[in-house]
C-alpha cells in the first residue's frame, strides 16, 4: 500500500473527509486499515490474521517496500533499514523483529525518506513498530500457543493490569526452533601457472534453538497530563548445530562441526511524559540503559584426531538520553529534541588447533578487541501550509565520537538536512516531495583487524580504514484515491558515497577471508507502484511493485569499474473475509538478484497461506503454511580474474502451523 492506499481507507470511513490540514487521518469509529502522517505510513495490523499468533517479521514480508532476505534480514527497496520500537532502538537490535510478538503490537510505521526528527541511521529509511496499549481496562491479555510440522513451536502471552492511576504489564514469549539446512560452495581460486584451484564443499546442517524472553511494565499517571513509566525486558538464547562437511577437489575430506552458543540481553527504560492543555503540546524525557552477551563455542574434527576449536565472546553495553517535545502553533508544528548516545562493544576470540595442522594462513590466536561510539544530537523540523502547499523542512546536527582500543578518537561533526513537501490537487489527488541525508556507520566489530576463523576453510576480518558512507535520497510521489480503489506511484533516487561492500580473497594457504571496505560511489533510482481496493463486498487485494536500476563499483581481478542493472521486488495480497468471520489470506513476496562488489547474489520469492476461524469472541484458531512452493533458496556468486566462489542453499522453511489465541478482558487496544 501506498500513502494513496492508506489515505483512501480512512477517508472511506470518516465520510469522505480530506486531511489536507492535518498530518493524519482522523475516523470516528472503527479504524481505518491505514493512518497518513506527512513524513511516514502508517500500518494498522489488527485486521491481518497473523497478527494474533505470529511474530512482527511474519507481518513485514507482507509491507508495501519492505522485503526480508531468507535469513531475516529486512530492508526496504532494497537497501538497509533501521528497526525501531516505540521511536527507540531495541537492545537487540534489528533481530528484534524475530522474537516480537504481533499481537504485542499496535501499528507498523513505514519512513522510506524520514525527516530530520530521527536518527539518520540506514540508507534504506526506517520502520518503527508502535507497541500496543490498552486503557480503561481492569484485566485484559492475549494468550497464544503454535506449533508447525518441523518441531517447532511457542507459546506468548501478554496482559495488563489497570487499577486507578497504576498499569502493570507483563510479557512472557517461549520458543522451540528446530530446522534441517543443506548448504554448498565452490571456490576457484588463480594459481601460478594461469589455471584454478578448485574446492568443492557442501555442508548439511541440523540446528536446535530455544529462546525465552520476557518483560515488564509499571506506569503511574501523575495527573491527567503526565504520567512516569518504566519497562524492563530480559531474552536468553540458547542454540545448537551439528554440521557434516564433505570436501572435494584440491582436498578430499569429511569434517563433522558442534557449534553452541548462549547469549542473553535486557534493557531497562525510564521515561516522563507530558501533555498541554491546548495546542496539542507534548514533552517526553527518556532514559534507556541495555546490555548484551554471546559466547559461541565451536569444535571442528577431521577424523584420525585432528580436532581444533574456536571460541567468540562478544559483550556490550548502551546509554540513550533523550528528549523531544512537539507543539502546534495554529496550523503549524514544530518538533524538537536533543539525545545523548553511547554504545561499548568488546569482541574477544581464541584459536586452539589443539596440534591439527589447519594447513592455512591463520595460526592459533587469542585476543581481544573493543570500542566506544557516543553520538550527540539535536534537531528541529517546522511543519507549515505555504499556500497551497504544506512544507516540512528539518536539520539534524549530530557529533559522532569513536574511540577504539589502541588507537586515537576520532570526532566529526555532520549536518542532516530534510524537506517534505505536499500538496492536495483537489479532494482525490495528491503530490509529495521530500528530501533526505542519510548514514549508514560501521558496527564496532567492523573495525576489528583481527583475524577470526569460522571453520570450512572461512575466515573474517575487520577494516580499521573502513568510513561511513553518506546517502541524498529524493522522493517524489502522486496518488489518487476514488471511492474503495486506491493507487500510488513513486520515483525515488539514492546518491551514496563510501557504499560498504563485502570482499573476499583467497590466501596463499588457501583460507577463503571475508571484510568490508568502501567501494565507492553507488547509486540506484526506481518506481514503486501500488493498487490497493475491494473485487468484491468480501474480497479485497493489495499489489506493490519496485523496478529500479542500481549502479555500483566492480573489481575484475585488480581493475574496478562501474556497472548496472535492473532488478525489482514487490509483494501481493489477497484476502477474502467470510460472512462467519473466518478470514483466508494469500500473500506472495518476492525480490530480484542485486550486484555486488565482485559478483551478485540471486532473487528469491514466496508463497503463504493464512486461515483464520473465530471459535468464539476471545478464541480464534489458525492455520498458515509458510513458503507452500519450497521456493525461497539463495545463491551469491563473486565472479573475478582472480577468485571465482558460489555458494548458496535452502532452509527447509515449507511448514504447516497451527496457532490457538485466547484473548481475555474486552480486547480494547
Amino acid at each position: 500500500m501506498s500513502s494513496a492506499c492508506l489515505t483512501a481507507v480512512g477517508l472511506a470511513l470518516a465520510g469522505g473527509a480530506t486531511a489536507q490540514d492535518s498530518t493524519e487521518v482522523l475516523v470516528v469509529g472503527k479504524k481505518p486499515d491505514t493512518v497518513e502522517k506527512i513524513d511516514r505510513l502508517s500500518y494498522d495490523i489488527a485486521s491481518d490474521p497473523d497478527a494474533q499468533t505470529g511474530v512482527i517479521l511474519d507481518i513485514l514480508r507482507k509491507l508495501p517496500s519492505v522485503t526480508v532476505s531468507s535469513d531475516g534480514q529486512v530492508q526496504l527497496r532494497g537497501a538497509n533499514v533501521t528497526i525501531l520500537i516505540d521511536g527507540k532502538v531495541p537492545a537487540d537490535g534489528n533481530a528484534v523483529v524475530k522474537v516480537l510478538a504481533s499481537a504485542d503490537v499496535e501499528r507498523i510505521e513505514v519512513i522510506t525518506n524520514p525527516s530530520a526528527q530521527f536518527a539518520p541511521d540506514g540508507t534504506g529509511g526506517i520502520i518503527n513498530i508502535v507497541t500496543r496499549k490498552r486503557h480503561k481496562i481492569h484485566l485484559s491479555g492475549d494468550l497464544n500457543v503454535q506449533a508447525n510440522t518441523l518441531g517447532q513451536g511457542g507459546l506468548s502471552l501478554s496482559t495488563t493490569l489497570n487499577s486507578g492511576p497504576w498499569s502493570v504489564g507483563g510479557q512472557l514469549r517461549l520458543d522451540r526452533w528446530r530446522n534441517r539446512t543443506r548448504l554448498f560452495e565452490r571456490q576457484a581460486a588463480l594459481n601460478p601457472d594461469g589455471g584454478y584451484d578448485v574446492l568443492d564443499r557442501e555442508d548439511h546442517l541440523h540446528t536446535a534453538s530455544d529462546e525465552a524472553t520476557g518483560g515488564l511494565s509499571l506506569e503511574y499517571k501523575a495527573s491527567p497530563r503526565s504520567s512516569l513509566s518504566v519497562k524492563g525486558n530480559y531474552g536468553k538464547y540458547d542454540a545448537m548445530t551439528k554440521g557434516l562437511s564433505h570436501y572435494s577437489g584440491i582436498a578430499d575430506y569429511d569434517e563433522t562441526s558442534l557449534v553452541t552458543s548462549a547469549s542473553h540481553n535486557g534493557d531497562v527504560l525510564a521515561q516522563y511524559d507530558y501533555r498541554g492543555d491546548e495546542n496539542n503540546e507534548t514533552l517526553s524525557l527518556s532514559f534507556d540503559h541495555s546490555d548484551y552477551a554471546n559466547l559461541t563455542r565451536s569444535t571442528y574434527d577431521r577424523g584420525d584426531g585432528d580436532i581444533y576449536g574456536t571460541i567468540s565472546d562478544i559483550s556490550g553495553n548502551s546509554d540513550r538520553v533523550q528528549g523531544d517535545y512537539e507543539r502546534r502553533f495554529g496550523r503549524r508544528l514544530l518538533t524538537a529534541g536533543l539525545s545523548i548516545d553511547r554504545t561499548f562493544n568488546r569482541d574477544a576470540s581464541r584459536l586452539d588447533s589443539r596440534g591439527t595442522d589447519l594447513d592455512l594462513a591463520v595460526s592459533d590466536y587469542d585476543y581481544a578487541f573493543s570500542g566506544t561510539r557516543t553520538i550527540s544530537a539535536i534537531y528541529a523540523t517546522w511543519q507549515t501550509p505555504w499556500g497551497r502547499w504544506t512544507v516540512l523542512p528539518g536539520l539534524r546536527l549530530e557529533v559522532a565520537r569513536l574511540d577504539l582500543v589502541g588507537d586515537v578518537g576520532v570526532s566529526d561533526l555532520t549536518l542532516y538536512p530534510s524537506l517534505h513537501i505536499s500538496r492536495y490537487l483537489g479532494d482525490t489527488d495528491r503530490v509529495k516531495f521530500s528530501f533526505s541525508r542519510r548514514v549508514s556507520r560501521p558496527s564496532i566489530g567492523e573495525y576489528n583487524p583481527n583475524v577470526q576463523y569460522w571453520g570450512n576453510n572461512l575466515g573474517v576480518t575487520g577494516n580499521l580504514a573502513l568510513k561511513p558512507q553518506f546517502t541524498n535520497a529524493y522522493e517524489a510521489a502522486y496518488d489518487r484515491n476514488i471511492g474503495d480503489f486506491a493507487m500510488g506511484a513513486t520515483l525515488y533516487f539514492r546518491d551514496t558515497r563510501g557504499s560498504f561492500s563485502p570482499y573476499s580473497l583467497m590466501t596463499a594457504n588457501g583460507l577463503l577471508l571475508s571484510t568490508s571496505i568502501n567501494s565507492g560511489r553507488s547509486r540506484s533510482g526506481g518506481t514503486e507502484l501500488t493498487l490497493h481496493g475491494k473485487m468484491s463486498k468480501r474480497l479485497k487485494y493489495s499489489i506493490n511493485a519496485n523496478l529500479y536500476y542500481a549502479q555500483a563499483p566492480y573489481i575484475d581481478g585488480y581493475v574496478q569499474k562501474m556497472r548496472g542493472r535492473f532488478s525489482g521486488s514487490g509483494n501481493g495480497l489477497l484476502e477474502y473475509n467470510a460472512p462467519n468471520g473466518d478470514q483466508f489470506q494469500i500473500n506472495l513476496t518476492g525480490f530480484g538478484r542485486r550486484l555486488t562488489y565482485q559478483g551478485q547474489t540471486s532473487g528469491a520469492w514466496r508463497a503463504d497461506m493464512t486461515y483464520r476461524h473465530p471459535l468464539t469472541d476471545k478464541v480464534a484458531v489458525v492455520v498458515s503454511i509458510t513458503d507452500l512452493f519450497n521456493s525461497f533458496h539463495f545463491r551469491s556468486v563473486v565472479d573475478t580474474a582472480v577468485l571465482k566462489t558460489e555458494s548458496g542453499g535452502a532452509a527447509n522453511m515449507r511448514a504447516l502451523k497451527v496457532a490457538l489465541s485466547y484473548r481475555f478482558g474486552d480486547g480494547s487496544r
